[in-house]
């Protein structure tokens, strides 16, 4: 079918490409979207800590040096925080503290909101 306007500018009703794929409109589909993002970086991230844990219990076992590590460490946080900037609300995406995080991510989605 088509529909016109008082101008006579005709436009197909026929399903969007999204509608086709099963979902009612764009922002059911942006939901379903996001949520997979979201869940899909929850897993990376479980599966990361987890390989993380294993491969320092490898190491531990094999007697690594710690010392270099520690100092290879000390010395990525520090360059990144030099890109970064030391004033920054993004350098609480390197620490490890649950409150850092909290307002990194609050402000991530208050910067996505706008």
């Amino acid at each position: 079918t088509m529909c016109c306007n008082a101008q006579n500018d005709c436009y197909p009703q026929r399903e969007t490409d999204i509608q086709a794929l099963g979902f009612n409109n764009y922002v059911h589909f942006s939901w379903i979207f996001f949520a997979f993002i979201v869940g899909l970086a929850c897993v990376m991230a479980t599966i990361s800590f987890v390989y993380d844990k294993y491969r320092n219990r490898q190491d531990s076992s094999e007697g690594l040096r710690p010392n270099y590590e520690t100092t290879k460490t000390d010395k990525d946080t520090k360059y990144a925080l030099e890109m970064i900037g030391h004033d920054s609300v993004y350098k609480f995406f390197l620490g490890n503290s649950w409150i850092g995080w909290a307002i990194f991510l609050l402000t991530i989605f208050s910067q996505m909101w706008m």
